[in-house]
């Protein structure tokens, strides 16, 4: 699990990019998922960002916010959209920020990656689940997890939890017997004031689709590669 916090008393910007090249089988960290926890699932199109209308407002980033998008290539944006990196990002390590509506101005949005990959849910490819929820199990979890991995916030109470899972999800143009997915997921918690996120990884078998020069069975480079970038800024 990582775990970042945000405060609202200043404006911060976290981009984490995760690559592995093992599989990280055990999922006993992952939140319940699925529509048999009262999860909606993304629409199966290929580079999407999905709205979602929050009826409590998330601190994050110096500002609250009313709704957010959700993203299948391991993306939640605030502000703008983010679902594809353009074609000038090619092996960029950052994520390519760009014109999304036309005025000319560039869109930085306050954005959490999860896992910033080329994730195609079409057909099998897997599915992206999230749920906003004050269920007192889910907050009772979040809060204790505030309390173990953040503990300097012992007065924390969760009101609000987000939760988003790329459940099993491929990545774009994977063809030959391997058929490699990943699971992970963002869990938002706030309570009005503060808010922290937890991203929880499963198994993680893939690292780049083939817009990357990524293996089209494996999804991995034909050169072992692996790093964890952590980027904030503050100001």
């Amino acid at each position: 699990m990582i775990g970042e916090r945000r405060k609202n008393s200043f404006c911060t910007r976290l981009v984490l990019m995760l690559c592995l090249t093992w599989a990280a089988e055990s999922q006993a960290e992952l939140y319940p998922s699925g529509t048999g926890s009262g999860d909606t699932a993304l629409s199966k199109q290929n580079d999407i960002a999905q709205l979602v209308a929050l009826d409590r407002l998330f601190p994050f980033g110096g500002k609250y916010h009313s709704t957010l998008y959700i993203g299948d290539n391991g993306v939640i944006s605030f502000d703008d959209a983010v679902s594809e990196e353009a074609d000038g990002a090619r092996f960029r390590n950052l994520p390519y920020y760009y014109d999304v509506d036309g005025d000319g101005r560039i869109e930085d949005p306050d954005t959490i990656f999860a896992f910033w990959a080329d994730v195609d849910i079409t057909g099998d490819g897997g599915n992206v689940y999230y749920r906003v929820t004050s269920s007192t199990t889910t907050l009772d979890q979040a809060t204790a997890d505030v309390h173990t991995y953040f503990r300097s916030n012992f007065d924390f109470r969760a009101q609000v939890v987000i939760v988003v899972t790329w459940d099993q999800v491929s990545f774009f143009d994977q063809t030959g017997a391997s058929d490699p997915r990943n699971t992970f997921q963002a869990v938002l918690i706030h309570d009005g004031q503060e808010s922290f996120v937890l991203l929880n990884y499963g198994s993680i078998t893939w690292v780049v689709g083939t817009r990357m020069d990524g293996d089209p069975n494996t999804g991995l480079y034909t050169d072992t590669q692996l790093g964890i970038a952590i980027v904030s800024r503050r100001y």
